[in-house]
């Protein structure tokens, strides 16, 4: 019933994060059936082998935050495809770059996940100037 909707209940988010402790910065939140759905504190979006924007879909599970809004909106405006989607693991480490987000911490580049190693693209670099200019 709450899928999609931010509410202060962030049980799920603090039992994950007690996961890792301190040795990682963030992790990844799947489903039931162990499709990717989030980041504990953060939308996670990935860009694929094509060159296409993917962002999991969340109405099942999982919160909508303001900057993944944000940045469907921008990369509308810029006119580049993007899909939300179920992503599996295998998704993710397939992909050629991953960005994570939130209203605190804007967009963080991922660089490695998994042991996969990501780059920057210029487009993550372009949406986070985009990001900037909002403050």
């Amino acid at each position: 019933m709450l899928a999609g909707f931010k509410h202060l209940n962030r049980l799920e988010q603090v039992l994950a994060r007690a996961e890792f402790g301190n040795d990682y910065q963030e992790g990844l939140m799947c489903d039931y059936a162990g499709n990717v759905v989030e980041g504990v504190m953060s939308n996670l979006f990935i860009i694929n082998a094509a060159g296409e924007i993917c962002t999991p879909d969340l109405s099942q599970c999982g919160i909508a935050g303001i900057m993944r809004r944000f940045i469907i909106h921008v990369l509308e405006k810029y006119g580049i495809r993007r899909h939300i989607c179920t992503l599996e693991l295998k998704d993710i480490e397939q992909a050629q770059a991953l960005f994570i987000t939130n209203s605190l911490i804007g967009i963080w580049p991922v660089r490695e996940f998994s042991g996969q190693y990501y780059g920057i693209p210029s487009l993550i670099r372009k949406l986070q100037m985009d990001v900037k200019a909002l403050s």
